[in-house]
């Protein structure tokens, strides 16, 4: 989570119990942040005297502007605790570099029942020094209520006013509406003083708009349906006045309210009951794999992404399907009958069997350890969809093992068995039909697969090197 790229980090983990932290483990190996897509976007030519020729996708992108919204966003991993969203760059993605923005849309599933209010309070750091309880009574027969009592006091009042607005228990506008014309009455003053300076109209109307306007339209959306026509006329009396004072025609205050409206009608039938957030926050997210840790239980959790580069902000991608931390997911069993064959003079060919049940599968990890050392690397940093991966970067006439973990929403499986050592080196050619009997035998005697099992792998392996 906020790790920047081409940077080197290590790692240490400290145990934590009611007592306090323990002492930090030793530090993980140095390792260097890379883009995981790097690989993706590289091609090598071989040319005549070993010569390389190196293609990037990024030379072969045609210039965009504002980027396209990512695709195939879905949640790779979920757990008590934490969600792993990954999603798949934009295509075509430009020349610019990209960063992305992750969104979250949450709904409650179950709701807080049987808590008291101090006592939730307390638990959650929230202070009731300030706190106040005005009753509103809708019924035409109004009983008296019992009234609030936070630590022995009673915290009844007949009004309050919340986020700049006056409320009454008794549903009236006039003491709203008289506070806010008092305080526009006095914002004149400085009009005045403007106007006596000869400042021309357009920067006097700008003035009226940000210190008169703004206080005469805070949340109008709220009141001023619901204000007697007397009430109505002593804020519009102060819209006059400025009028008198720039010289100009000024928006009445019921054509502010009837704008503000339909603005908030349209912005309600466009976003419907969604509400989106930045999950990212202020974290830079430049790879296609992002960690949601501040997660709730109980509430189910939508996720979309825009793309970023310096000429503006996508479009948000489709959302990923609903999770919910806690879900009942099984955990993905391990693959089998997993199978490397020598490739090029530093890469090896795995190929391996799915799991029997794929519920929920999303992809595969892979891990490959020279004989002899428990030194597990890991060799793809985003799940392999398919049953069969080059590994690249391998050296020459070592012999390695491999295993490989199913990746699911729920988590990830137990590693499968290892497959049987290869030594890394160029191949000669296809094997021989009488030693094709032979590693078929021997690969299902080490492996326990069937025998057709074994005949798909072998017969995929065959293939590849035909």
């Amino acid at each position: 989570m906020g790790l920047k790229e081409n940077t080197m980090y290590q790692f240490r983990v400290c145990a934590v119990n009611q007592a306090g932290a323990g002492r930090p483990s030793k530090p993980t190996r140095p390792i260097l942040t890379s883009d995981p897509m790097e690989p993706s976007r590289t091609m090598v030519v071989k040319v005549d005297s070993g010569r390389e020729i190196v293609i990037t996708k990024d030379q072969l992108e045609s210039q965009i502007r504002v980027p396209f919204p990512p695709t195939d966003v879905r949640v790779c991993e979920l757990s008590d605790t934490y969600a792993v969203i990954s999603w798949t760059e934009p295509d075509p993605r430009g020349k610019e570099p990209l960063t992305y923005f992750v969104e979250r849309n949450q709904q409650p599933v179950s709701e807080r029942t049987g808590v008291e209010p101090t006592d939730w309070c307390r638990t959650n750091n929230l202070s009731l020094n300030k706190t106040k309880e005005m009753v509103v009574d809708f019924r035409r027969t109004r009983r008296d209520h019992s009234p609030l009592h936070i630590h022995g006091s009673t915290v009844v009042v007949k009004s309050t006013k919340f986020l700049g607005v006056h409320l009454a228990g008794d549903l009236t506008w006039s003491l709203n509406t008289s506070t806010i014309t008092r305080k526009a009455q006095q914002r004149l003053y400085f009009l005045r003083r403007l106007r006596k300076a000869h400042l021309p109209p357009p920067i006097l109307t700008t003035f009226y708009r940000g210190t008169i306007e703004s206080i005469l339209s805070s949340c109008i959306t709220a009141w001023f349906g619901n204000c007697t026509a007397s009430d109505r006329k002593s804020p519009q009396q102060v819209v006059r006045t400025a009028e008198k004072i720039i010289g100009v025609s000024l928006p009445t205050i019921t054509d502010i309210y009837t704008t503000r409206c339909i603005r908030k009608a349209n912005s309600i039938s466009v976003a419907g009951k969604e509400s989106w957030h930045l999950a990212s926050m202020d974290m830079t997210v430049s790879s296609t794999r992002f960690a949601a840790f501040d997660l709730q239980k109980g509430t189910a959790y939508c996720f979309r992404i825009r793309s970023i580069n310096k000429y503006g902000i996508s479009d948000p991608s489709e959302p990923s399907q609903p999770i919910t931390l806690g879900e009942p997911l099984g955990v993905p069993t391990a693959p089998h009958c997993v199978q490397a064959i020598p490739d090029m003079d530093s890469s090896v060919l795995l190929l391996w069997e799915e799991p029997k049940h794929m519920e929920g599968i999303l992809g595969y990890y892979l891990y490959c350890s020279e004989v002899g050392k428990s030194d597990w690397r890991t060799i793809n940093n985003k799940p392999v969809s398919g049953t069969r991966f080059t590994v690249h970067g391998l050296r020459t006439n070592k012999d390695y093992v491999f295993r490989v973990k199913s990746v699911g929403r729920a988590g990830n499986s137990r590693y499968s068995e290892e497959s049987r050592p290869v030594r890394v080196k160029a191949a000669k050619g296809p094997p021989q039909d009488h030693h094709r009997a032979g590693v078929m035998q021997e690969v299902a005697h080490s492996q326990h697969c069937s025998e057709s099992d074994v005949v798909l792998v072998l017969d995929t392996s065959v293939s590849l090197l035909d």
